[in-house]
């Protein structure tokens, strides 16, 4: 069953991505951020109501709101590199996320795993095939902007919140996700004030996005099923995965075409997640042991979870 929900997670992820990106080519990114926010922010707030209610620790206080501030920036430069480019190539850039945390883990003394150095060989080499066009270039599309360029450092953002987390206190767990859904539904606010006039003359499918923040939520919860019922090295592996599940959607709802080039770059770059995330060095999974089981959760599947 663990590998079961960790498969409805990655499915789920993907379903959201897909909506979000194609809302994106016709509606303003910074509407489609708000909306989404909104939903998340209801789904969470009536999971709390309906279940096991709401508190938040103080230490998770300053977290939360810094998380949600990071959450809003990076959400609002990767949607802008949604509405531009290609859905699928766009969301494998994400695959550069994992590597935060784990450089975080090389700066402060802990040695990546043999296998993990090779990830991130097969991460970089898979991206650059992703990026570059047939003629060798890096592709550039709207207005010469090139999404690959707002998509790496939305990853990266992703990555530092990854970090983040682990300063949490996961006893609070949902408390700390709608705060974190509160702050993050003001900055994007405050970013969206100097163009509201051009999100108000624009088309926004809000009966359309509001059902992605429960899309969110029912794969963040099946995560958690996940994680308690199995690996979550082999769920994390799992769960990011998504991308490749980007990429079929968008081939068969939205026709996008990989070149194969670009094909084996992906194969490549989800191959490099896996070896991250499956493989970490036994330091690691020693201070996870440490930490305990929902120390363990939070450490790792919350990134992706609550955009």
């Amino acid at each position: 069953m663990a590998l079961l929900w960790a498969l409805v997670t990655a499915i789920a992820d993907a379903i959201a991505g897909v909506i979000i990106g194609k809302a994106c080519k016709k509606s303003n990114p910074l509407a489609v951020s708000l909306i989404v926010t909104i939903g998340t922010l209801v789904f969470f707030l009536l999971v709390g109501l309906l279940g096991p209610g709401i508190h938040l620790e103080a230490k998770s206080l300053l977290y939360g709101i810094l998380i949600g501030i990071l959450f809003a920036v990076g959400n609002v430069i990767y949607y802008k590199a949604l509405s531009i480019g290609p859905m699928g190539t766009v969301a494998v850039t994400m695959s550069l996320a994992p590597l935060v945390p784990i450089g975080f883990d090389v700066l402060t003394g802990k040695a990546p795993s043999p296998l993990q150095y090779a990830g991130f060989l097969l991460i970089a080499a898979g991206l650059l095939l992703v990026v570059m066009k047939r003629q060798g270039s890096i592709g550039a599309t709207l207005g010469g902007v090139n999404p690959y360029l707002l998509a790496i450092p939305a990853s990266l953002i992703y990555g530092i919140i990854n970090i983040l987390f682990e300063l949490t206190d996961s006893a609070s767990m949902l408390g700390l996700l709608l705060l974190i859904q509160i702050s993050k539904l003001i900055t994007t606010t405050l970013i969206a004030l100097p163009t509201i006039k051009r999100i108000r003359s624009g088309s926004i499918p809000t009966l359309k996005l509001m059902p992605v923040g429960a899309i969110f939520g029912i794969a963040w919860i099946a995560l958690d099923w996940s994680a308690k019922q199995g690996s979550i090295d082999i769920t994390s592996a799992i769960e990011h995965s998504s991308p490749i599940f980007v990429a079929i959607l968008a081939y068969i709802f939205l026709h996008e075409r990989l070149t194969r080039n670009q094909t084996i770059g992906f194969i490549l770059a989800l191959s490099g997640i896996i070896f991250l995330v499956a493989f970490p060095a036994s330091h690691h999974l020693a201070s996870a042991a440490e930490c305990g089981t929902e120390c363990t959760h939070m450490h790792h599947h919350f990134s992706r979870m609550i955009r």
